[in-house]
């Protein structure tokens, strides 16, 4: 490493901020170009494109913004332009290219909500038919055999102690139910509709592939905005949001600093990270740094899926077995008074 090496990087990064800073300033047009633009976006990303303008338009600092995945996708076209910005026509161009090149990090995840619709309805129709039968169907059943003076088995007992339970406590627990419905009903609303309730849902539920993959993708912007490999690492291991991954970015910034070797990097990362901040030029940082959230971000989508496709037949199963659980335990017992009277 050359003595001139760490001045050569800090006027790199003073250079990027004042370019950045630039952009900034026309906040007011780019949030008019955000708003107009998602007008005709799918439902998800016109999500992400309003908090994004909400986030602007509330005096989003420099400080912020070069944490902020979305907020740099914009901003760093409109940085790097050689030309001033001085047309409504640059920025409009600049949020049509973030628009269609936006970090797909944060998207790897998404679609789990629509594979949990079909297990959802599976579950709320079990439990209605379940509610149904113990508040009208059992207790004819427990009147049958009081009749006839019976001796019921176990999972007969069960079933009828639960639906005097319900018959006994209904308006409580449909006021509980009520209540726990509204909430969420609420927090969605607040998670989809809000910048920190966006942010706050990243963080509870944000694994480490979600994490490598908005992590590289962040790098990628940081150093086509002008930062130095280890700033922009800095940067975006802080803005992780992931323990591992921002050991990784730390691991990644001390061997750059020391020149030795290949960091400690877990075994899924293989080194492309460090491989990355390698190469010599910039674009091709660039180009291995997407490709490396493009694989973290694909094999998070495939297991999310995966795993949220499953949840169907295991779904059936529950409810199968519940029916077929709850309708032995009624018959049981007549089928032993028949076999006594025959």
């Amino acid at each position: 490493m050359t003595t001139n090496q760490p001045i050569d990087e800090a006027l790199e990064d003073r250079e990027a901020e004042e370019r950045l800073q630039v952009a900034l300033t026309h906040r007011q047009e780019i949030v008019t170009a955000l708003r107009h633009g998602a007008a005709n976006l799918p439902s998800a990303l016109r999500q992400r494109m309003f908090r994004l303008s909400e986030r602007m338009r509330s005096d989003l600092s420099l400080n912020d913004a070069i944490r902020d995945v979305d907020a740099l996708a914009v901003l760093v076209p409109l940085a790097r332009q050689e030309s001033p910005i001085n047309s409504p026509r640059q920025i409009d161009a600049a949020v049509a290219v973030a628009m269609t090149n936006m970090p797909q990090a944060s998207q790897a995840s998404r679609g789990g909500c629509s594979l949990l619709i079909y297990p959802s309805m599976i579950l709320a129709l079990t439990a209605l038919i379940f509610v149904g039968y113990s508040l009208f169907l059992v207790p004819i059943f427990g009147a049958m055999f009081k009749d006839f003076d019976l001796e019921l088995p176990i999972a007969t007992n069960l079933v009828l102690s639960v639906s005097d339970f319900l018959r006994t406590f209904l308006i409580p627990i449909v006021a509980v139910f009520a209540a726990m419905l509204i909430l969420i009903l609420v927090a969605l609303v607040w998670v989809r509709s809000t910048s920190s309730g966006a942010r706050m849902w990243g963080r509870v539920w944000k694994n480490r592939r979600v994490a490598m993959s908005g992590m590289a993708w962040h790098l990628a912007l940081l150093i086509d905005a002008g930062f130095s490999r280890r700033r922009a690492l800095e940067i975006a291991g802080d803005a992780a949001g992931h323990s591992q991954a921002r050991r990784e970015a730390e691991a990644c910034g001390q061997a750059l600093s020391s020149g030795t070797g290949t960091p400690p990097l877990s075994a899924n990362a293989k080194g492309l990270l460090f491989q990355a901040m390698l190469l010599e030029k910039n674009a091709d940082t660039i180009s291995l740094l997407r490709e490396l959230a493009s694989i973290h971000g694909e094999r998070q989508s495939r297991v999310s899926h995966w795993g949220l496709a499953l949840l169907t037949p295991l779904t059936v199963v529950l409810a199968g077995t519940l029916a077929v659980t709850m309708l032995a335990a009624l018959l049981m017992p007549l089928v032993s008074l028949i076999s006594a009277l025959g």
